[in-house]
C-alpha cells in the first residue's frame, strides 16, 4: 500500500490501485508529466469537488449522489460514505489493515474483495471489519435466470399447490420467457445469494400510471414473489430484501409500493412499514 497516494477525490483507493506503480493519483493536478491519473480530464466526480473548493466527494453528500462513476459504482460511493463518516486517515487505517490480512483490493483487472457489494451499508462493514458476510445481497441478473426460474416454481408449488405441480413444465416455460423480457427494465429482482446460489427473491414491478392524487407522477411499484428456500426461513433475509426494495423503489422516485399479504408474510410487511389499507373502491376481476 503507498498510503502516501492516498484516497481519491471519488473516494477510490489511490494507494491500493494496480496502476500506482507509475500514476501520482488523482490529486496531482497539472503534473502530466508526473503520470497523474489517466482518467482525470474527464472524472466528473473530480471536476465536481474542484469547482465546489471540496477536498473530495466525502466533504458533501456521497451516499446521496449519483454524477459520475456513482450512477453504478458501489464501491467508490461506499468508500467517500466510510471517509465522510469516520475520516480519511480511518480509512487509510482500514485499508492498510485489511491488505496486511489478505484482503485484495484488485484481482483480476479491477474485480477484487471491495467489489461484488450492491449495498452500501454491507460494503462499509466490510471495511471496517474485513469480513464478509455468508450471505450476499444483490440485484438479479439474467445469467442468475436458472436460480430465479427454480426458486419461483418453488413459490408456485407451495402458494398453488396441486395446481402449479400438474403444470410445472408450462411455468417453467413461461417464467423463462417472462425473466428474459422484463429482468432489469420493468421488473427489478432482489436477491440473497449463499455460496453462489441464490437462496431468497423479491420482486419489484414498476407500474407506470396516469398521475392522480394517490400517485402524482404516476410511477408506483408493486412487490411479487418474495420467498425463501425453507432451509434458510427465520432468519431476516426476506426483511432485508424487502428493505433494499424499498431503498431502491425511493431512488427511483416512486410514489408508493402496493403489495398482497399472505396471512403467513402480513407480519413481515408491517415491520418494513406496510400499512393494511381501507379500501375506497371494490376489487374486481375478469378472467378471460
Amino acid at each position: 500500500m503507498k498510503r502516501e497516494l492516498g484516497i481519491a477525490r471519488c473516494g477510490l483507493a489511490c494507494c491500493l490501485c494496480s496502476e500506482n506503480e507509475f500514476c501520482k493519483g488523482c490529486r496531482r493536478d497539472g503534473f502530466k508529466e508526473l503520470s497523474w491519473c489517466k482518467d482525470a480530464e474527464w472524472c466528473v466526480n473530480r471536476k465536481c469537488v474542484l469547482e465546489r473548493n471540496l477536498r473530495g466527494c466525502y466533504e458533501c453528500h456521497p451516499k446521496e449522489c449519483f454524477k459520475g462513476i456513482y450512477d453504478k459504482n458501489i464501491k467508490a460511493k461506499a468508500f467517500a460514505e466510510f471517509a465522510k463518516r469516520y475520516g480519511v486517515d480511518t480509512l487509510l487505517d482500514r485499508l492498510e489493515e485489511n491488505e496486511k490480512n489478505g484482503i485484495i483490493y484488485h484481482r483480476i483487472g479491477i474485480i477484487g474483495d471491495y467489489d461484488g457489494f450492491s449495498n452500501i451499508e454491507d460494503l462499509i462493514q466490510f471495511i471496517k471489519t474485513g469480513e464478509k458476510k455468508e450471505i450476499v445481497y444483490e440485484l438479479a441478473r439474467l445469467s442468475d435466470i436458472n436460480d430465479l426460474v427454480r426458486l419461483r416454481l418453488d413459490y408456485l408449488v407451495e402458494d398453488f399447490k396441486e395446481e402449479a405441480t400438474n403444470e410445472l413444465d408450462y411455468y417453467d416455460e413461461q417464467v423463462r420467457s417472462h425473466l428474459k423480457n422484463n429482468l432489469g427494465k420493468n421488473l427489478i429482482g432482489f436477491i440473497a445469494r449463499k455460496n453462489g446460489t441464490i437462496i431468497a427473491t423479491a420482486y419489484l414491478l414498476i407500474i407506470e400510471k396516469i398521475p392522480n392524487p394517490t400517485v402524482r407522477n404516476g410511477r408506483c411499484g408493486e412487490v411479487l414473489s418474495v420467498y425463501t428456500d425453507p432451509h434458510y426461513r427465520g432468519q431476516g433475509i426476506a426483511k432485508t430484501l424487502l428493505e433494499d426494495l424499498i431503498e431502491y423503489a425511493r431512488e427511483k422516485n416512486l410514489t408508493k409500493i402496493d403489495l398482497k399479504a399472505t396471512e403467513s408474510g402480513l407480519n413481515l410487511y408491517k415491520k418494513v412499514g406496510f400499512k393494511e389499507l381501507k379500501q375506497k373502491y371494490t376489487n374486481m376481476r375478469l378472467y378471460l
